[in-house]
C-alpha cells in the first residue's frame, strides 16, 4: 500500500484529495499548519474528517521547519509527495 505525504491536506485541494485517496485504500499522511489565511475551523474541521480514517497520520506543522519535515520523512516510509 502506498504511503502518501499531502502538504497543505486541510485545505480544500488537500482536503478533497486526501479524502479520495484514503477512500481508495491508501496511507496519507498529511501536514498542514492551520493559519489563518482562512477559517480556521473549517480546516479543523477538515482535518477531524480525515482523522476518521485510521490510515491517516497529520502533522501540525509549517513547511518551512526542515528539521519538522526531516523528522516527518524519518517516521514514515513516503512513497509520493504531493506538495500542495
Amino acid at each position: 500500500m502506498k504511503n502518501i505525504f499531502i502538504t497543505g491536506s486541510s485545505g480544500f485541494i488537500g482536503f478533497h484529495l486526501a479524502n479520495h485517496f484514503l477512500k481508495n485504500g491508501y496511507n496519507v499522511i498529511g501536514l498542514d499548519n492551520l493559519n489563518d489565511y482562512y477559517d480556521v475551523q473549517l480546516k479543523r474541521d477538515r482535518t477531524n474528517i480525515l482523522k476518521e480514517f485510521e490510515s491517516f497520520t497529520f502533522y501540525q506543522k509549517n513547511l518551512s521547519d526542515k528539521n519538522a519535515l526531516l523528522e516527518i520523512f524519518k517516521e514514515n516510509k513516503i512513497d509520493i509527495v504531493v506538495n500542495l
